[in-house]
């Protein structure tokens, strides 16, 4: 036991993450596993989180404004027709109201790029 605490602290260090602060992670991922015959085993199942949350991540993070409203229009699609109106009609005000904003990454627009 000794041992596996030594090799976990030699793995973490330098990562600004105490040994303390990966067992609440992995046990915030374990919090929300399946359970079942067929439930990965835990070490797979929390591969399978962070590699589902880093494509995730990965693709906000290089989404433009204008992929992003268009994706959001579509899950709309449900709404009443003068609402998704309504959304088209906000959205394209906002990508024009700079000729950067369309260009922007997503996750870099902030709340007073849209209120300009």
């Amino acid at each position: 036991m000794r041992k596996d605490f030594l090799l976990a602290k030699r793995l973490l260090a330098g990562s600004g993450i105490t040994l303390l602060d990966a067992a609440r992670l992995i046990r915030g991922i374990m919090d929300f596993s399946p359970t079942g015959d067929d439930t990965p085993v835990p070490l797979q199942y929390c591969r399978k989180v962070i590699e589902c949350g880093l494509s995730h991540y990965e693709k906000i993070e290089s989404m433009t404004a204008q992929d992003g409203f268009i994706i959001y229009l579509e899950s709309k699609s449900s709404l009443r027709p003068d609402s998704k109106t309504s959304l088209k009609y906000l959205s394209k005000r906002l990508l024009n109201s700079s000729p950067d904003f369309p260009k922007g990454i997503l996750s870099t627009i902030s709340q007073s790029d849209c209120e300009t």
